[in-house]
């Protein structure tokens, strides 16, 4: 085996990344991420995941970075409301709380596999009844 051979193939033992290879997260590991970072429990489940970008997932959201490729899980459940509102003081009176979701968008980078934003109802989905 010549010595360039020998050079790339330690390389690629090394863990490099050949060119034009994109490293990051798997499919199936941004899924386990969004279903840890969802608030639906264990019932919730993965009904698609795309790659996409954070800017075509949430153009008003200034939370990454436009460009940021990201994974797009949509997840299906029941979605309790984390919050009813501000604290009251008395004597004001709560108002009702907001029905549960049964859909959720979570984005997830790509790159790292760091959990970015997750947002309810999912926007590409039909809201709760």
């Amino acid at each position: 085996m010549g010595k360039a051979c020998w050079i790339l193939a330690a390389l690629l033992f090394a863990g490099c990344h050949a060119p034009g290879a994109t490293p990051g997260t798997s499919a199936d590991e941004a899924d386990r991420v969004a279903l840890a970072a969802s608030p639906g429990g264990p019932n919730a489940r993965v009904v698609g995941t795309r790659r996409s970008t954070f800017g075509v997932e949430a153009p008003t959201s200034y939370v990454a970075d436009a460009s940021t490729v990201v994974w797009a899980v949509s997840l299906t459940g029941v979605f309790e409301p984390v919050s009813c509102g501000p604290a009251m003081t008395p004597p004001a009176t709560p108002g009702p709380c907001p029905s549960p979701q049964t859909t959720e968008l979570v984005l997830i980078n790509a790159s790292t596999g760091a959990f970015i934003m997750g947002e309810l109802p999912d926007p590409g989905e039909s809201a709760s009844p």
